[in-house]
């Protein structure tokens, strides 16, 4: 089976050009494009789910998405944990602490998007106590 992708413009080649820390897994724009755009659409539906943040078009999850790649610099934003991308369904406990995951949340009233690991995305979301999250945070700090 092939699979056809939308021919990019020059303009579009720029904008989703592969970066550093994900050229390993993405080796065109056109393969990065087509990550992005299936990422983008499932946080768009998580949050209209959710009703969180009001509705933003897909356009604008794309975008926020291209930027936060560009300048990501591998490691978790709340640990400092370096993660990888997993393209694959099924994770063991070791690759799900450094598999790649957007939390998004509003802060000062704008929607903010930020890499962190797929456990500490799922801690996050059972609401744990202040006390617990930082505990959680030291202890991935201790092991890694």
């Amino acid at each position: 089976m092939t699979i056809k992708y939308k021919v990019l413009t020059e303009e579009q080649k720029i904008r989703y050009r592969v970066p550093e820390c994900l050229q390993k897994h993405f080796t065109t724009p056109e393969d990065y494009r087509v990550w992005i755009c299936k990422k983008a659409s499932s946080l768009r539906r998580l949050d209209s789910v959710r009703g969180s943040f009001g509705h933003p078009l897909k356009s604008v999850y794309k975008k926020m998405l291209v930027d936060l790649f560009r300048e990501w610099n591998g490691q978790c934003f709340y640990t400092s944990i370096p993660l990888e991308l997993y393209l694959t369904s099924t994770l063991t406990a070791s690759q799900q602490i450094r598999q790649i995951s957007i939390d998004h949340a509003i802060v000062d009233g704008t929607l903010v998007f930020r890499v962190c690991s797929m456990k500490f995305n799922n801690i996050k979301e059972t609401k744990p106590s202040v006390e617990e999250f930082l505990e959680y945070c030291q202890s991935q700090l201790s092991i890694n």
